[in-house]
């Protein structure tokens, strides 16, 4: 959110809405996958006693492709269910922007007397 929103201070039109969404995209999917590799798998591990192999087990019915739970399993399985979803957020974030794009940009008055 927050990279969306210093861009689109800056650039407060339908433009600054795509490049700050596209950024945020882009650290929301680096950090997920980083946050799965060293804290949330960790986190299943000790918590719901599942060892290694097990979600590893798991992780491979689902794409046969993951070799590890570690970059294996971020890029073949956090990365694109993550972009999946960013990609559903911003369909509805322009479709919410389109409807209410007039009240972001509102006025304060002191912006209205500078006006005259």
């Amino acid at each position: 959110v927050l990279p969306a929103t210093f861009v689109y201070k800056k650039i407060r039109n339908l433009k600054g809405v795509f490049i700050g969404l596209g950024i945020s995209v882009v650290l929301q999917v680096i950090v997920a996958m980083i946050m799965n590799v060293y804290a949330i798998l960790p986190f299943y591990i000790q918590v719901m006693g599942m060892t290694e192999d097990m979600i590893l087990g798991m992780c491979q019915k689902a794409n046969p492709n993951i070799t590890d739970i570690n970059w294996s399993y971020a890029f073949l399985a956090v990365m694109p269910l993550n972009l999946i979803k960013d990609a559903i957020v911003i369909v509805v974030t322009f479709i919410i922007y389109r409807g209410i794009h007039k009240t972001l940009r509102w006025e304060t008055p002191e912006s209205k007397e500078q006006a005259i």
